[in-house]
């Protein structure tokens, strides 16, 4: 140590032009004002603070910091702290020890805080590929695939030959992966365990299916069961045999409700614990808009469709030849080949209806059939009821016609018990008047239908691929409907159609070759999938339909087919949709003559009011066969006949703006201080 002699006041320039000789191992430089600090340098040019003391007889030294590091006045303030130490008797290296001990401490503390949240966070999915990753080298190839394969989550295009869109199903342990790893005790693996092995118990004998959203069924022989949890538990009881382990010996014991309570709740949320999803059920043969043809009976995992035919009950589907196709195209129409059609149009629309039962659990969306006829007698209700019967191979009953105030509940729950049944046909019988429905005709846009299920607590949510039929005499179809329906006019041509004898009943003959019609169809369906096919324009709302049903016959008409089987002339089945819109909607007819009475009496594209279109209304009453009287005759058929008032007939305008009918429509300009200025306008 160096003496007391080289001791000076410490400043910047001293500090910095202080050095060490190359002959010695260290010099200090003792400061006046805090005599127990120095500046220690070596000959390499290291400048550190030190501190340097007595304590109990003993000279203590104890490095403070680098000059780059400490300026000189923070320097003497850590001496001077030492020093207070020393004379209370405390060794300021004990003190610097604890105080690094409790550092270390502190930053032990949050490194493990930090891995506590780590492995808090870990899941069993990232746990399960590090352990696939370190045993890899230890394992061989089909070793390691099958353990990767346990843990996938499935809903990927399986990839094999002749699998279509059938996807891969999750492994056994997907349903573990998302869990975090320290949520993995032994009651989850073991409740992971007991569901797993219910779930593949029901899946077991492919009979079990999830339908409508919250309700597993059963196929039977011929039809379907609705399983409640008492019917599952019985149905595990008979497939999976529950062991407890006492005294080295098995004691079967029943399945506890509570897991069957557990594992029906997991139904349609964990995808490895549900049976696969019906989306429909059938009868016959059938067609699918991605060109398959299926045959066989039983479930369908592409198409999610069950068959409930009879292992050797399908027919095959004929050659493709010309003469075939005829001979097709006869067997197809015979159980309506007394009926008259009123035009080409209903002909079409008839045997589109045929296309359309045999394939119609294959289309997610597809249009109604509405049978009309101008007199009663005329055959309507056979003609739907033997499509009922081609469908389904039974006698069908009909479901009757009913106005009021609850017409849409209880259409809602009719529809509701319909598809939570095997049965896919549903027949309106008898409509009268004008025939609306946002049930229905919310169930033909989405294919779904939503409501509460009779005898339940509970609202379900079901795919509606079910062929809707109604008959009516002269009635005529709502503006949500009309286009929704193929309307297919039967007109016998005589006053009393009940005098005109028929050899055969339509149902029977349908019901006795409904296989031989479902082969000609898909004769006819795969015929045109062989040729040239045909482009049509529109179509967007019913596209597979268009696909199986409305292409293939469009095809049929351009080969001279139709013709040739003795059919007739057909038209293009989408003309029937809003078939004689114009000539039996009142709607239609109310807003085009309306149009033409403001158009003769105000002009194109120039203002009037509410108020002046009262006036004209008015007036219309004594001047029929004019402007005014159209007028009138327009509101009337628009408000069904209802005294209008300037006010009320404001709202009846504002409800039909920007509707076109025949290349015009009622315009919205904007309003002053009269109220709203109307146009009516051709663009």
């Amino acid at each position: 140590m160096e003496k007391p002699a080289n001791r000076v006041r410490l400043t910047t320039g001293r500090l910095d032009t202080f050095v060490c000789s190359e002959d010695r191992p260290q010099a200090f430089l003792w400061d006046t004002e805090t005599p127990s600090l120095a500046l220690r340098a070596t000959p390499t040019g290291r400048k550190t603070y030190v501190f340097e003391s007595r304590l109990r007889g003993a000279t203590i030294r104890m490095t403070i910091g680098t000059l780059a590091d400490w300026p000189i006045a923070q320097a003497r303030q850590k001496a001077a702290e030492f020093k207070r130490l020393v004379d209370s008797g405390i060794d300021p290296r004990e003190v610097e020890r604890e105080k690094q001990t409790a550092a270390l401490e502190k930053i032990d503390a949050a490194a493990a805080k930090a891995t506590a949240a780590k492995v808090a966070s870990l899941t069993v999915g990232e746990a399960w590929a590090d352990y696939l990753t370190k045993r890899r080298p230890f394992w061989g190839d089909l070793h390691y695939r099958d353990h990767v394969d346990k843990a996938k989550s499935g809903g990927l295009p399986s990839g094999r030959r002749g699998g279509g869109k059938q996807l891969t199903k999750p492994g056994p342990l997907a349903s573990l992966m998302p869990l975090a790893l320290k949520d993995l005790d032994q009651p989850t693996i073991e409740s992971w365990a007991a569901h797993e092995g219910l779930a593949q118990a029901l899946s077991s004998q492919g009979d079990v299916f999830f339908s409508g959203e919250t309700e597993l069924v059963q196929a039977l022989p011929s039809r379907f069961k609705t399983l409640d949890r008492s019917d599952l538990q019985y149905l595990l009881g008979h497939r999976v045999a529950l062991v407890a382990r006492k005294d080295g010996q098995d004691i079967p014991m029943n399945i506890p409700a509570e897991l069957v309570s557990m594992t029906y709740s997991a139904m349609g949320q964990k995808p490895n614990q549900t049976p696969p999803r019906l989306i429909s059920v059938t009868r016959l043969p059938y067609a699918t808009a991605d060109k398959r043809i299926v045959t066989q009976p039983g479930f369908d995992a592409v198409s999610g469709i069950y068959n409930l035919m009879e292992q050797n009950e399908c027919l095959p589907v004929g050659p493709t030849t010309r003469a075939a196709l005829i001979e097709a195209l006869r067997t197809i129409w015979k159980p309506w080949a007394n009926y008259k059609f009123a035009s080409n149009t209903d002909r079409g629309a008839m045997l589109a209806a045929i296309f359309t039962a045999v394939q119609r659990p294959a289309m997610s969306l597809a249009p109604g059939v509405f049978f009309d006829a101008p007199v009663q007698g005329s055959g309507k209700t056979k003609a739907a009821l033997a499509l009922g019967a081609l469908m389904t191979g039974a006698y069908v009953g009909v479901y009757p016609y009913v106005e009021g105030r609850n017409q849409e509940e209880e259409t809602s729950k009719a529809l509701v018990a319909t598809l939570r049944s095997e049965r896919r046909f549903w027949l309106i019988d008898n409509v009268t008047g004008r025939f609306d429905s946002a049930v229905l005709a919310g169930m033909i846009t989405s294919g779904r239908v939503q409501g509460r299920i009779l005898g339940m607590s509970k609202d379900g949510d079901f795919s509606a691929r079910v062929m809707l039929c109604a008959t009516g005499n002269n009635a005529t179809l709502g503006s949500d409907l009309n286009r929704r329906f193929l309307l297919c006019r039967i007109d016998t041509g005589v006053e009393r159609p009940t005098d005109v004898p028929h050899s055969f009943e339509p149902a029977q003959v349908a019901k006795d070759s409904r296989m031989q019609i479902a082969s000609a169809v898909l004769t006819v369906v795969k015929a045109y999938w062989e040729a040239h096919q045909v482009t049509v324009a529109g179509g967007a709302d019913f596209h597979e339909w268009s696909k199986l049903v409305r292409e293939p016959l469009i095809w049929l008409q351009e080969q001279g087919l139709a013709e040739a089987a003795g059919i007739g002339q057909i038209e293009d089945p989408a003309k029937a949709l809003g078939h004689g819109t114009a000539a039996s909607n009142p709607e239609q007819i109310g807003l085009q003559q309306l149009l033409d009475g403001l158009e003769v009496q105000a002009g194109i594209n120039k203002p009037f009011y509410a108020r002046d279109v009262h006036i004209w209304y008015l007036e219309g009453e004594h001047r029929a066969g004019q402007a005014e009287g159209l007028i009138r005759d327009g509101v009337d058929n628009l408000t069904g006949g209802k005294i209008q008032t300037p006010r009320s007939l404001a709202h009846v305008l504002l409800n039909r703006r920007d509707r076109r009918v025949c290349g015009k429509r009622l315009a919205n300009v904007g309003t002053d201080r009269d109220g709203v200025i109307w146009h009516v306008r051709t663009d």
